[in-house]
């Protein structure tokens, strides 16, 4: 996979109205009842329908563009995770 570099400075409105949509619904998210129709729904909404069945993310949450990010069937997330998938610069291998 070809790695990039992300640059904030050139974020377009799209992304800006995107960044947005994932802040609010965090906010709702970490403020909304665990294990709750509600709750459950603004996880799927975040992570853009992408959780499989049996999965949990519990609050609280912490991320970047959710709707890039796909979680598997009977996943447990805990508490105060932090979940970034923007992209970013393509690292060499570890060790070297």
């Amino acid at each position: 996979m070809e790695g990039f570099i992300v640059d904030p400075r050139k974020s377009g409105p799209e992304e800006f109205e995107r960044g947005m949509r994932d802040v609010k619904l965090v906010f709702a998210i970490n403020h909304t009842m665990p294990y709750t129709e509600e709750y459950d729904k603004l996880v799927k909404e975040l992570f853009a329908g992408k959780i499989g069945e049996g999965s949990r993310v519990l609050p609280p949450l912490n991320l970047v563009c959710a709707d890039q990010v796909t979680i598997g069937n009977n996943v447990l997330i805990m508490g105060g995770s932090l979940m970034m998938s923007r992209g970013g610069r393509k690292w060499p291998r570890w060790p070297p």
